[in-house]
């Protein structure tokens, strides 16, 4: 009995702190003005405590405290109040001469450490020893950042390479979840003398996983115009790839046992290789590329042919270049798998790739995509992707079926007549 009445004390005990812990999260606001409970978005985190929600009120946050703002470990939130990100920006205000960024997390934050609907605009790093994140630098953590709009950041500099003119993320400790963003008009290295990877996001050593985002009208000078990622295990998933652009790997850079999966990569461009994707090590699952372009080769892809894996995938009109090209290192594996590669102006398959139509269930037909004149790349009831016509029975591509029958056009592929062919 004695023991019991222990027993009970303490599951007791624990109980009272559990709901105690729950009743003392707060919820604080910071406004514009400074004339909410904190002067700024800084000095609201430096003195909440884990588990607090910091809400942000309508309109433009600038200056000191509101910009370069450091999460210091804590598991808190800040979000703005709306939940609409295009009401409650952060305005870094930041320049060649005056670096400035969004937010920080370089002290271990983990994923209830949340940026939540919120703008973040005019970050400008301009120092290589600042390693880049025009809005957010993350290093050695692992933040959740969701529902934010990160357009018009840049990163430069003069005599060095600079990377992440949105977003760097740095470390093998860093596991970041970024998800429902739209990451756009970030540069990276553009103008003078500059040289820079990663438009919207780079990584380097992580393992970030990124879902639902749509990356848009990014640029840079050097590799991957909406990402580019080194050595690092990202995972992708249900993301849109837009008229990025850098001089390889327009829509992305991938490299280190990357999973890119129901991705769509549409009209980007590469001044020399990778239109759509520059990859090395890693897989393309159920993936659509369509209208991208690259000056040399591999208007849709380009790989060097290490262990990098195409399944399920649409590859079709690209305006320059071929579908795929394989370079370097003939001996490594490189695999399609139930892939339509179709209509690509410079051939579907080039350098050290055999044409792989009629093996392993890859198709050569027009996928008939329900109207790409409105981005609208779902299927029509008649297309080869769908699971009854193709020899894998599976869908190919990033989108099922959208409408009806369509009729097979026969006129000549150029981006224009391919938009016109489906109004």
């Amino acid at each position: 009995m004695k023991r019991t009445g222990i027993v009970f004390v303490v599951a007791t005990s624990l109980v009272w702190l559990a709901l105690s812990s729950t009743a003392s999260a707060t919820t604080h606001t910071v406004r514009p003005d400074g004339l909410g409970d904190f002067d700024t978005i800084q000095a609201a985190i430096t003195a909440v405590s884990n588990a607090d929600v910091i809400e942000l009120t309508d309109g433009t946050f600038e200056g000191d405290g509101n910009r370069d703002v450091d999460f210091l470990g804590k598991a808190i939130t800040v979000r703005s109040q709306s939940g609409d990100p295009t009401l409650c920006t952060i305005d870094c205000g930041g320049s060649e001469l005056d670096s400035h960024r969004g937010f920080l997390f370089q002290s271990w934050e983990a994923t209830d450490s949340v940026l939540q609907d919120v703008t973040i605009t005019n970050g400008h790093i301009h120092n290589a020893n600042l390693m880049g994140g025009g809005a957010i630098y993350i290093n050695n953590a692992s933040p959740m950042i969701s529902g934010c709009v990160i357009t018009g950041n840049k990163t430069t500099t003069v005599n060095y390479q600079v990377e992440g003119g949105g977003i760097a993320i740095w470390g093998l400790g860093s596991t970041p979840v970024i998800e429902n963003c739209t990451i756009s008009e970030n540069t990276c290295g553009i103008g003078g003398p500059n040289i820079g990877s990663g438009g919207g996001i780079f990584c380097k050593d992580a393992a970030p996983t990124i879902t639902d985002c749509t990356i848009e009208d990014n640029a840079t000078r050097n590799n991957g115009g909406g990402v580019c990622f080194r050595q690092s295990a990202v995972v992708m998933l249900d993301c849109v790839f837009k008229r990025n652009e850098a001089s390889e790997g327009g829509g992305g850079s991938f490299n280190g046992n990357f999973i890119v999966e129901r991705c769509a990569f549409v009209a980007n461009v590469a001044d020399v290789v990778g239109g759509g994707a520059r990859a090395t090590d890693g897989l393309f699952l159920s993936c659509t590329f369509i209208g991208n372009s690259a000056g040399l080769h591999g208007g849709g892809a380009w790989t060097d042919q290490q262990n990098t894996t195409f399944s399920k995938t649409i590859i079709a009109f690209s305006t320059h270049g071929e579908g795929v090209f394989g370079a370097m290192d003939a001996g490594r594996d490189m695999v399609f798998l139930c892939c339509n590669v179709f209509d690509n102006e410079g051939g579907e398959y080039g350098g050290l790739i055999p044409d792989q139509t009629g093996t392993d269930g890859n198709i050569s037909e027009d996928p008939l995509f329900c109207d790409v004149y409105v981005d609208d790349f779902t299927l029509c009831e008649n297309s080869p992707c769908l699971s009854g016509g193709n020899p894998c029975t599976v869908q190919i591509g990033a989108y099922g079926q959208g409408c009806g029958e369509c009729e097979a056009p026969v006129e000549p592929a150029t981006w224009g007549t391919i938009k016109g062919r489906y109004r």
